[in-house]
């Protein structure tokens, strides 16, 4: 199931400061927002975009980082998967003996994906919504960067979250974003 939002906060001025992309501040929220949820400090997240590999980004949030903490961790960790972003997924799910299995991702279950509204000259790309019925992902945070407001769709596994559930995160994703 899908649900949509708008995020007020645009944190590119957080992201200059502490040289990351948007991107690396957005995800530090969203793990910081999972790791809350879930209560848990072992965060693997896997990144998705049109043409690139999967990439998974684990981060630890150990010790209770401060934002900013966590946020370098997630510059390390991004870093490090762009390095070897040309690595099949196949082949790292291979190297750490991942056992396959048809009912889940094996090396993670939340993604994330952010688009850039920026074009290449002379490609006109047009953006579709497409609903399959069921989530590939337990969760899916899906940002859209257009001029003014980050646009969101939360992607959900009804059976692990309802929508109550799935707004409140949403709202504690905006609230974590005001106070960065």
């Amino acid at each position: 199931m899908k649900i949509y939002g708008l995020l007020k906060s645009r944190p590119e001025s957080l992201s200059r400061r502490e040289s990351t992309t948007l991107y690396m501040t957005l995800l530090a929220a969203f793990q910081t927002l999972l790791g809350r949820d879930r209560r848990q400090t072992d965060i693997c997240v896997g990144l998705t975009g049109p043409f690139i590999n999967t990439l998974p980004l684990r981060c630890y949030l150990t010790g209770d980082p401060t934002f900013l903490e966590l946020l370098s961790r997630i510059r390390e960790v991004a870093a490090g998967a762009y390095d070897h972003q040309i690595l099949p997924l196949e082949r790292i799910i291979e190297i750490v003996h991942c056992k396959p299995s048809l009912n889940h991702h094996p090396l993670f279950q939340v993604c994330n994906f952010l688009e850039i509204s920026a074009r290449p000259e002379g490609l006109d790309v047009a953006a579709f919504d497409f609903d399959a019925g069921v989530a590939a992902f337990d969760l899916t945070l899906e940002l859209t960067e257009p001029r003014i407001q980050l646009e969101c769709v939360l992607n959900f596994n009804t059976a692990l979250f309802d929508v109550g559930t799935a707004r409140g995160m949403l709202g504690h994703y905006q609230t974590l974003l005001e106070a960065s």
